[in-house]
């Protein structure tokens, strides 16, 4: 009767241990990969979703409302704000105001119309005054989340505005920059 000696049993296992540890450490890679990937992958839409959104309507706004800070060479300035707010120029109706603005790590969109107390079915530009009574603001519509995972968002320069979005997901960060040439302004 032939059997295997002890020598010979330890070379197999320590070649079937190193077998087994290549395996799992291409598995771990590879979902690593993968995770990172995805995490890229949510990350670009989530930005598509944001630019595409914000740069069509800022093209048709009619009037920018939020008072931004001039655009000086390639530099972003350190007052740029982190939300903007432009009269809607898609809509017939006049004095529909679009508000974009960073909330915790999310880029929100509402919609506000502006009054007077005395008679709030009349709606009036921003920027309409009163002797007797304050302006006021009513939303009519969100605010609504357009994208996630938001560490950054600045908006600056007139006419031509400037928008960069910073977006991050575990390891992976994302910036990207516009200009947006508003057609009615």
């Amino acid at each position: 009767m032939r059997g295997y000696t002890l020598n010979e049993l330890l070379i197999v296992l320590a070649i079937f241990v190193i077998v087994i540890v290549a395996i799992f450490s291409f598995l771990l890679t590879a979902q690593r990969v993968s995770r990172e990937g995805g995490d890229m992958a949510e990350i670009n839409q989530s930005g598509r979703m944001i630019f595409k959104k914000i740069t069509r309507e800022l093209r048709q706004a009619r009037e920018i409302v939020t008072e931004l800070p001039a655009a000086v060479d390639s530099e972003i300035p350190i007052n740029a704000t982190d939300s903007i707010e432009f009269e809607d120029g898609q809509e017939e109706e006049l004095y529909y105001y679009i508000r974009y603005f960073k909330e915790e790590n999310e880029v929100k969109r509402e919609v506000k119309r502006y009054y007077f107390p005395s008679n709030p079915g009349e709606f009036l530009p921003w920027d309409a005054i009163s002797s007797e009574e304050e302006l006021f603001a009513t939303t009519i519509e969100g605010p609504i989340v357009i994208g996630g995972y938001v560490s950054d968002l600045k908006f600056w320069g007139e006419p031509v505005v400037n928008v960069l979005l910073s977006l991050k997901k575990g390891e992976k960060e994302a910036d990207y920059q516009t200009k947006v040439f508003g057609r009615n302004l």
